[in-house]
C-alpha cells in the first residue's frame, strides 16, 4: 500500500541545490510527487511505500547539501495521489514571508542548464 507525506523543510535551503538534491534522492527510491520552493523554505511532497518512504527521510536527514541548514522539517501524511512521476515545480512567493538565501554561494552548472 502507498503512502504520502508532506514535508516541510524551513532553513537555508534555497539557492543550495536542495530541490535538485530532493529531485534525486526520490528518484533513488522510485518515489512519486513533487518539490518547490517558496518564501518559508522549501516543501516535498512524496508517494510509494513505506519503506521506501522511511530510507527517503533518513537520507535527507543525514545527507544533505554541504551548504544548506535544516532549521525545522515538518512531516505530515496526506492522502495519496497515485503520482507516477516526481517533478520540480516553480517556485511560489508569498509577500508576507521571507526566507534566507545565502548571498555568498554561486548558482551550480546543473541548476543554470537545468540538467539535475
Amino acid at each position: 500500500m502507498k503512502k504520502r507525506i508532506q514535508l516541510r523543510i524551513k532553513g537555508i535551503a534555497q539557492g543550495v541545490g536542495f530541490r535538485p538534491f530532493l529531485y534525486n534522492l526520490a528518484k533513488k527510491y522510485q518515489l512519486s510527487g513533487f518539490v518547490f520552493n517558496d518564501s518559508l523554505g522549501v516543501v516535498v511532497e512524496v508517494e510509494g511505500s513505506p519503506a521506501k518512504l522511511e530510507k527517503f527521510l533518513n537520507e535527507l536527514k543525514r545527507k544533505f547539501p554541504p551548504a544548506s541548514f535544516i532549521e525545522s522539517l515538518e512531516k505530515k501524511e496526506i492522502a495519496s495521489l497515485g503520482e507516477k512521476e516526481f517533478t520540480i515545480k516553480k517556485s511560489q512567493h508569498r509577500k508576507d514571508k521571507f526566507v534566507f538565501i545565502p548571498f555568498d554561494l554561486s548558482v551550480c552548472q546543473s541548476c543554470l542548464k537545468g540538467t539535475f
